[in-house]
């Protein structure tokens, strides 16, 4: 983790300050042995940091490694060379010139090709929420992050216990009690393409933050929101029980909403039938009883959908897992969404639809009480 640190943090900086540092230099006759030592400097810890995390981590082939890290410090021996030695007769005009390009060139090589890899990415991902410094179902999103690497071959590389102590280490390092965490998985680096046995060297990402997915006016008065033409995946494409990032057709639903003036969007499957939204499941109520589409629908099997069903079914509520279309949601009682950022969300039109009253139902605010007791519990 301290590799890691280290190398994210210098390795940007290094980028800059070293072709500031000796480009400046390009037009005097003489060099400042000052800003030379600052170059000097940034390129040997841009080495330090490549030989403790990019060579290790993201070189594809094994033999660049040496050669990349050789031509490196052979760079930085002429460099201090060059800065012990600034005069005109020592260093001619045309060398020093094209020791700066060559400086340039060495640096922009590297960050070009851990660009390119971390385009060759292929990840899953989940969402968690701490309340009170407790990540709330911690077991539940694990699994079903372990299961959705599993499901497209790939191999988390770090144990379910102590992934789980690095998530609650993440938090703590970053001061996050009540807050969100994304966990992701790569493939690792490899070449362009789309043979994912390029990639080696899986590697776990863990990012802390503070979140408010929606503003307390809309848990309060409700959610405005449109059906965007653009569909689910198709189950036989990419099974959407795997969260993944490949999200672009929830993305090209969430511009749609967007451009609609909302903040949501009622996404369908491939038969027309109601699934999620796009990025939280959702939920109606009529005649006191609950229904939401069943998994087979095509939707994410969501933790904070589980979370509901159980509370709601402990209260005597009847609950169906079912087919909905779009006339059940238009002349639902109540309608309201689901998710580990939103939580409870009520929504209150549909494609210019007034829901019930127009109001949160009672249902979803009971619901959303409960819910808030038990993730503080």
């Amino acid at each position: 983790m301290l590799k890691r640190v280290f190398a994210l943090f210098l390795v940007p900086l290094t980028l800059v300050v070293a072709p500031l540092a000796f480009g400046a230099e390009a037009g005097h006759d003489r060099l400042d042995l000052t800003s030379s030592w600052v170059g000097l400097a940034s390129i040997l810890t841009f080495i330090a940091a490549y030989a403790l995390v990019i060579g290790e981590e993201y070189t594809h082939l094994p033999k660049s490694k040496p050669v990349i890290l050789a031509a490196g410090i052979i760079w930085a021996m002429i460099a201090f060379v060059y800065a012990q030695q600034g005069y005109d007769h020592i260093v001619e005009e045309s060398v020093r010139e094209f020791l700066i390009e060559f400086a340039e060139l060495f640096l922009f090589l590297l960050a070009a090709m851990t660009y390119v890899n971390s385009m060759s990415e292929r990840r899953v991902f989940e969402g968690l929420r701490s309340y009170g410094g407790k990540l709330f179902r911690l077991d539940e999103h694990m699994q079903r992050f372990y299961e959705s690497a599993r499901a497209i071959l790939l191999e988390v590389p770090i144990e379910f216990e102590e992934l789980k102590d690095a998530v609650y280490a993440t938090l703590s390092e970053n001061g996050i009690v009540d807050g969100y965490v994304r966990l992701l998985i790569t493939r690792g680096t490899g070449t362009l393409g789309l043979d994912p046995h390029t990639c080696s060297n899986s590697q776990v990402v863990i990012i802390a933050d503070n979140i408010k997915l929606y503003p307390q006016e809309f848990y309060d008065n409700g959610l405005e929101i449109v059906t965007a033409s653009t569909i689910r995946n198709h189950p036989n494409a990419l099974n959407s029980r795997v969260k993944s990032l490949n999200y672009l057709n929830n993305i090209m639903g969430k511009v749609e909403g967007t451009q609609a003036g909302c903040v949501e969007a009622l996404m369908l499957n491939h038969k027309g039938d109601v699934a999620e939204c796009t990025a939280d499941n959702i939920f109606i109520v009529k005649d006191h009883i609950i229904a939401t589409p069943s998994i087979d629908a095509g939707i994410l099997a969501g933790i904070t959908r589980a979370t509901v069903i159980e509370l709601a079914k402990g209260n005597g509520m009847q609950v169906n897992e079912c087919t909905l279309s779009r006339h059940d949601i238009y002349v639902a009682d109540e309608c309201f969404l689901t998710g580990t950022a939103a939580e409870i969300a009520p929504i209150v039109k549909v494609d210019d639809r007034v829901i019930g009253s127009g109001k949160p139902g009672s249902v979803t605010q009971k619901l959303h009480e409960e819910f808030h007791a038990l993730v503080r519990s």
